[in-house]
């Protein structure tokens, strides 16, 4: 795709696209020269070799099955440092294969497979861009999520462990029982906070060259405020948001970037990150920190990749791993706030689950609402019950630890800016 493929690069998965399928390639790049053609020699001879009668120094040389490589001859980048091309496209297909293969394997998720991506065209002023006829801005192409939706069975978003089904303890079993026990409904506060301003997720792209086939972008979430006020235009795909600091550690890095995402066919996903989420009138102080973060999603055609422009975002799901040591850490974290309780009420056992310190209910009369949750022996004993039923093993230590996690989204385009400088 333009820039980000040498030539080189391109007349190798040409050549091993030809070699699978026998389907013709077209490669872009000014100057190269497509495989197939006949090469002119240095001299301007045409110069068209077959395997049958190839000439050097005047005399016929056969080429045997034993003059090529080795099957099992693994090709790396380092190895081809310097060939030009005439060396590249002299090479057998099957070396040539591994060797695109190996050139970019570094950097892609396994299950891609790279000889699928079509030459596409590139979005004229992606960013960054350094052509002072296109937007400038302090932030790539943004998307909104206007509906984030916690599951509340086991129908998405993934399958952590590889059994063939979805795992999603946290929607399908502890939330239904904290919201029974509460009579808080999360995705109804959800959707308020959301509709309200209060809960903000924003997405931040770079790199992103076109919407519909690009296998190296750079994703990051955020967090913001609308910047002016009245949320409609947001919602309908033409507000912007100012970027909230808090959306970056001490050092200026973002809280939230995926290791590695890319769209294949409008399907966008992004893999590796850590993301903080929220359960409004639940807890609403606990800190909840999902781990190895995988987000799924269809890219409306016709996104802006400019500075300013803006991402649609379909049938968005998220999952990720809820740590079950972070999690009741926080909810300690909570109850040493209340003057009420001033104490950690989750105690740690030595098979990794955790007891409820609360033999009755206490801060019933607290005016925090959390407090008077955080306070409550049935809520307490519950969480020790499920602190006893992790389903997922996150570090590959062969030990559960950790809650699986799934929720869906929409998400629109909008204008990220950053906040005006203070006067």
């Amino acid at each position: 795709m333009g820039s980000k493929y040498s030539s080189a690069w391109k007349a190798l998965v040409c050549a091993g696209m030809l070699a699978w399928t026998g389907i013709a390639c077209s490669n872009n790049d000014p100057g190269s020269t497509p495989p197939g053609e006949d090469m002119a020699s240095g001299g301007g001879e045409d110069m068209t070799t077959t395997p049958e009668d190839m000439t050097e120094g005047g005399e016929d040389m056969t080429v045997t099955p034993d003059m090529t490589a080795p099957e099992d001859m693994t090709v790396t980048p380092d190895m081809v440092a310097g060939m030009d091309m005439e060396t590249i496209e002299d090479m057998p297909a099957d070396m040539m294969v591994d060797m695109a293969i190996a050139d970019m394997a570094p950097d892609m998720p396994e299950e891609m497979d790279m000889l699928m991506y079509p030459d596409a065209e590139m979005f004229a002023c992606a960013y960054p861009s350094s052509d002072p006829m296109c937007p400038m801005g302090e932030f790539g192409p943004g998307a909104y999520i206007t509906s984030f939706e916690i599951v509340n069975d086991n129908t998405c978003c993934r399958d952590f462990d590889d059994d063939g089904m979805l795992e999603n303890f946290i929607g399908s079993q502890i939330l239904p029982s904290a919201e029974m026990l509460s009579g808080v409904s999360v995705n109804a506060n959800l959707a308020q906070s959301i509709q309200d301003g209060e809960t903000v997720f924003l997405f931040e792209f770079e790199d992103w060259q076109n919407d519909q086939y690009d296998p190296m972008i750079v994703t990051r979430m955020l967090t913001g405020t609308d910047t002016d006020g009245d949320l409609l235009d947001n919602q309908a795909g033409m507000g912007s948001f100012f970027v909230s600091p808090d959306s970056y550690d001490d050092q200026g890095d973002p809280l939230t970037q995926f290791m590695t995402s890319y769209v294949h066919m409008g399907d966008y996903a992004a893999r590796g990150a850590r993301l903080r989420i929220y359960f409004p009138g639940l807890l609403d102080a606990v800190n909840l920190t999902l781990t190895d973060v995988h987000i799924n999603a269809k890219v409306t055609p016709g996104a802006d990749l400019a500075a300013g422009g803006g991402v649609e975002l379909i049938q968005g799901e998220l999952s990720g791993a809820l740590l079950r040591d972070e999690f009741f850490d926080s909810l300690n974290l909570v109850s040493n706030k209340c003057a009420c309780l001033a104490r950690d009420i989750y105690i740690k056992q030595a098979n990794g689950s955790y007891t409820c310190d609360l033999a009755m209910d206490e801060c019933t009369t607290d005016p925090d609402s959390a407090c008077r949750l955080t306070g409550r022996r049935d809520i307490c004993f519950g969480l020790e019950l499920y602190s006893k039923r992790v389903d997922i093993d996150s570090d590959g230590d062969g030990t559960r630890d950790s809650f699986s996690f799934g929720a869906r989204f929409e998400a629109v385009p909008t204008e990220l800016r950053a906040l005006p400088s203070s006067p």
